[in-house]
């Protein structure tokens, strides 16, 4: 069920986001996380706050994101509450180019460690 728009306060002004919840309970919460609306970002590309939440916590990101640091992104991963996961893709820059694999193959490890899927036989 998607919710109604929200809004969070964020340092530099509101952010935007929709919520999209599943019919049965959520096993794990997933961001997307979009350039910040100060650079043109939007709701529609789902941005959230997940840091008190106790819910499974993925994060992907690239080695070489030229937008945001692995130092930034350590440092907000180090505020989560577990569960939580960070991979970091070797050699990938912000929008993963050339990296889906190793993105598709990190989703399935993390979602089969969080117990979300039943590994293949």
């Amino acid at each position: 069920m998607v919710e109604p728009p929200h809004q969070i306060p964020g340092p530099a002004g509101p952010l935007e986001t929709i919520l999209d919840r599943p019919a049965g309970d959520a096993r794990a919460a997933v961001v997307f996380a979009h350039p910040l609306p100060t650079e043109g970002g939007t709701m529609h590309t789902k941005v959230a706050s997940v840091k008190m939440s106790r819910k499974p916590k993925f994060i992907i990101h690239g080695e070489r994101d030229e937008l945001v640091s692995l130092r930034i992104v350590r440092h907000f991963y180090a505020q989560l509450h577990e569960p939580k996961e960070l991979v970091e893709i070797d050699r990938a820059n912000h929008l993963f180019e050339g990296q889906a694999s190793e993105v598709g193959d990190a989703l399935a490890d993390l979602l089969e460690d969080f117990s979300c899927t039943t590994p293949s036989s």
